[in-house]
């Protein structure tokens, strides 16, 4: 949240002529009426292929790795447009050998969708998320052969919709390994930078793995700066995050961040290659519940 303007006490007399003008400098409420990032945007719903000036948004790498009955899945999407993308939805559909698609198993698809907050222009964003297919019905483990990336449905906005919006930045990811007991256990730790006038509203960060030769190989997304610790077997704390970062993700200027994926990430990622992508909105979205709804 930018400063509050400090509260003037003595009222400022410019005379002009005959007359005399008092101005008062007060207090501004949360400095956010300063700023022109709106609070929303408004818009219909629209195939992400086919932006109003041409072009649009697509996949442009995309992979995954299977770990027992955990499947990480990662992709690039790009906005090759002149329109910013608002709140797309992404879909992540598993298939088997046979091309029969896989059903996750506890909570419908709804951690296979995900939501980017915005893709501006031009822009490339990384999508992360992990899947869990159900059991084969004779009780065997479902192999996941191949998988889809579907951008579902996306708002289009002109250039002026989003005021001075700026994309939120992640730097210098450096990679962890909190829990001696699970080493596949990662903390991406980042320097995160937001250079917009106000506070926006997280909506995660998505972390995608590639491997020693830059192909993806799968990805995560998880809350910014949670708090949580690994002990030994007598209790100690061995390692995590036991205290809140400087300052929320996603607010304005810089702070060190981190995320702990819930699942290990995948053994062939070469973690000098990690990328994190914070999601950062404008405000909070009312989504319904509902097996298409999207996890963050």
């Amino acid at each position: 949240m930018a400063a509050l303007r400090p509260l003037l006490t003595a009222a400022v007399a410019v005379i002009l002529g005959a007359a005399v003008i008092a101005v008062v400098d007060g207090p501004s409420p949360s400095g956010a009426a300063e700023c022109a990032i709106p609070a929303y945007a408004e818009g219909t719903p629209a195939a992400p292929s086919a932006a109003p000036d041409g072009g649009g948004l697509r996949v442009v790498e995309q992979g995954f790795t299977q770990s027992a009955d955990v499947v990480s899945v990662g992709a690039v999407v790009e906005n090759t447009s002149g329109h910013a993308a608002y709140r797309t939805r992404v879909l992540v559909r598993l298939f088997d050998a046979k091309r029969m698609w896989l059903p996750e198993e506890r909570a419908g698809e709804v951690r296979r969708v995900v939501e980017i907050p915005v893709v501006l222009p031009g822009q490339r964003v990384g999508v992360g998320t992990d899947a869990h297919p159900a059991p084969l019905y004779g009780g065997g483990a479902a192999v996941v052969a191949s998988f889809e990336v579907e951008l579902t449905t996306t708002t289009w906005l002109d250039g002026n919709a989003l005021g001075p919006f700026r994309t939120v930045t992640a730097t210098g990811v450096a990679t962890e390994h909190p829990n001696p007991a699970a080493p596949g256990v990662v903390s991406l730790r980042y320097r995160e930078d937001s250079p917009n006038c106000r506070a926006l509203t997280s909506r995660g960060a998505a972390a995608v793995y590639r491997d020693a030769t830059g192909a993806i190989v799968g990805g995560a997304i998880e809350p910014p700066g949670a708090l949580i610790v690994f002990r030994d077997d007598d209790g100690a704390v061995v390692g995590g995050e036991p205290g809140p970062p400087a300052s929320p993700s996603c607010a304005p200027g810089d702070r060190e961040m981190w995320i702990i994926p819930l699942h290990p990430a995948p053994p062939s990622a070469d973690h000098t290659r990690t990328e994190v992508h914070p999601y950062c909105d404008l405000s909070r979205p009312a989504h319904a519940t509902g097996a298409r709804e999207p996890r963050n």
